[in-house]
């Protein structure tokens, strides 16, 4: 298996998210919400809330990810890069090419999202 053409993309993926991250925490609004907005209609503030929680939910996906890649980046340098997690079998190069940090093969990972989803 080919993993400088993994790590490669790996690392793409983790300083692009890392950028994507710095811009969302760059956007943020102020955490007195309350205060910036007490003259504003109450419809504005729930707006404002509902805001806040949708970046909130992306800057946790957005960190989940990262967190994905990185765990991908160490398995390359441990060796066990493309190796299922649950069965210990390789994963398929095209499972791989889709989902370079992926951790389990196809029939593993149905069956963990079946499970948990």
């Amino acid at each position: 298996m080919d993993t400088s053409a993994a790590r490669s993309r790996l690392e793409k993926s983790l300083a692009q998210l890392q950028s994507n991250d710095r811009a969302l925490l760059e956007e943020r609004a102020p955490s007195d919400l309350h205060l910036a907005h007490l003259s504003q209609h109450p419809a504005d503030y729930g707006t404002d809330l509902s805001d806040a929680e949708r970046e909130d939910a992306v800057r946790g996906a957005v960190e989940r990810e990262i967190s994905q890649i990185k765990q991908a980046l160490q398995r390359i340098d441990d060796g066990t890069y493309g190796t299922c997690i649950v069965c210990g079998k390789k994963i398929p190069k095209a499972r791989l090419d889709a989902r370079p940090e992926a951790i389990r093969c196809i029939e593993h990972q149905q069956e963990y999202e079946e499970q948990y989803n």
